[in-house]
């Protein structure tokens, strides 16, 4: 970390700041968020109440923080949505496109107030939950990567937050069939 944080009073959680500090490592630099001349390559997609924590810490570009709407379009009102309400990877990754974010954050504290939610889960509980991998009551993700986990402190578990990429990759779309069908699928690879 290369911010002294108790110059400003601050007392944030230390596993918080690991995993900040390992988002830095394992993300590519953005260019410098606070240059509103040229602009971050690509954002982080957090809830609004890490934002800030992410822009300072891990010194990368975010869609809103606990300063408001920074954006056009209602940033906050945007993750409050995205976290609350998007079920698909399509949906996910289109929003995550138009914000030019890369990367996505989810909580724990996000998961434990949606897991009762059954099949309207949304995406981002689902990703937390079962790392982006299916989980035996739901399909996981195909478009999301598992990169980093915020180390446990105090007795809590691991994971109170996750970095997850969005993985750009092909989609396969298929014409009709009667369900249950036999499907083959044949490509061929090169390799240099």
């Amino acid at each position: 970390l290369n911010m002294p944080l108790a110059q400003y009073g601050l007392q944030v959680d230390l596993s918080l700041l690991q995993f900040l500090s390992e988002v830095e490592r394992v993300t590519p630099p953005s260019g410098n968020a606070a240059d509103p001349e040229h602009g971050p390559g690509y954002g982080v997609f957090a809830p609004w109440d890490l934002g800030h924590f992410v822009l300072a810490i891990a010194q990368r570009a975010v869609v809103s923080t606990t300063f408001g709407d920074q954006m056009e379009g209602g940033a906050y009102a945007l993750a409050r949505r995205f976290y609350g309400s998007v079920r698909s990877d399509q949906e996910a990754a289109r929003i995550l496109d138009r914000r030019r974010c890369r990367y996505l954050i989810t909580t724990a504290r996000d998961s434990l107030a949606s897991r009762s939610m059954g099949s309207r889960t949304p995406l981002a509980t689902t990703l937390h939950v079962g790392h982006g991998t299916d989980l035996p009551e739901r399909a996981g993700s195909g478009r999301f990567r598992l990169v980093a986990i915020a180390p446990g402190e105090h007795g809590e578990a691991p994971g109170q937050q996750k970095l997850f990429e969005l993985v750009r990759g092909a989609e396969l779309a298929f014409g009709e069939g009667a369900p249950g069908a036999a499907l083959r699928v044949a490509t061929s690879v090169e390799v240099a």
